[in-house]
């Protein structure tokens, strides 16, 4: 045992160290691993050369281990030869990183809008459940597509559409219009976030239908378009005033009677 390997266990004496059986060293989770390998290694068997293990520092710590194994004739006897290498930080890491891939996979299938993840190739790489649900479009057929291909084609730029929009801290959020794969227009509220990684930059597209707000919008302006030219046109007095008192509309016969006009009295003080 080397000086590197005696830290991995947290041993200062080598004599205390290897006074101990290996087992003592080896947490009761990974012992049956061991066991196996000796077993099979007394046999004469294949064994791994190659695997990881937990191990019980002498402060009672756990590590985790990769060990190459390897074997070596010794004025003709046999010996096998190991090397440890502590994956510990690593498998923490791995951990960690399966973590946050399941909680972003929750989000994202729990989501009440639809998400799209592309490349700085604006391929599409990731379409949530509420996006094949919203777009008609399968996972697979999603990962055929690019984000141009979505958009309607009367808006749609000339090239990429990624390169057309203004980022602001890495966010851009903007109207357009989708197509659904059955060329149903789709009226949509999107919002863009760049992530910087590695491999390259991804976008993340957070789309919502606003088919039924844009239909109560136009339903709003009809609406206050028939009252304005019913306003306009009656021949008596109409005014509107608001809850502090200032006049915020009046008509054509309410600007005559008052000599003046509509302008001159909108914010005022429905007293002056």
């Amino acid at each position: 045992a080397n000086h590197a390997l005696m830290e991995m266990f947290g041993y200062q004496d080598k004599d205390e160290f290897l006074a101990k059986p290996l087992m003592e060293h080896v947490a009761p989770e990974s012992r049956d691993l061991i066991k196996d390998q000796q077993e099979k290694r007394s046999r004469g068997e294949q064994v791994n050369q190659r695997y990881e293990y937990r191990i019980l520092r002498k402060d009672g710590g756990r590590r985790d281990l990769e060990i190459s194994s390897s074997s070596v004739n010794i004025k003709d006897a046999t010996f096998t030869l190991s090397t440890f290498r502590d994956v510990t930080e690593q498998k923490q890491a791995e951990a960690a990183l399966r973590e946050s891939e399941e909680r972003f996979r929750i989000i994202l299938e729990n989501a009440n809008d639809a998400i799209l993840i592309a490349n700085s190739s604006e391929e599409i790489i990731s379409a949530n459940l509420r996006a094949c649900q919203m777009l008609g479009y399968s996972l697979e057929e999603f990962r055929q597509l690019h984000i141009a291909d979505l958009r309607a084609s009367d808006l749609r730029p000339a090239g990429k559409v990624l390169p057309s929009l203004t980022f602001n801290h890495g966010h851009s959020a903007f109207e357009t219009v989708d197509v659904h794969k059955t060329g149903r227009r789709i009226p949509v509220e999107v919002s863009v976030s760049r992530i910087e990684q590695s491999g390259g930059a991804l976008f993340v597209s957070i789309i919502r239908d606003v088919t039924e707000r844009k239909a109560s919008e136009a339903a709003l302006r009809l609406s206050e378009e028939r009252y304005r030219t019913l306003a306009e046109s009656s021949p008596d007095m109409i005014y509107v005033i608001d809850a502090e008192d200032r006049v915020l509309y009046l008509n054509n016969r309410a600007a005559e009677q008052l000599r003046c006009s509509p302008e001159e009295v909108t914010g005022r003080l429905h007293a002056e």
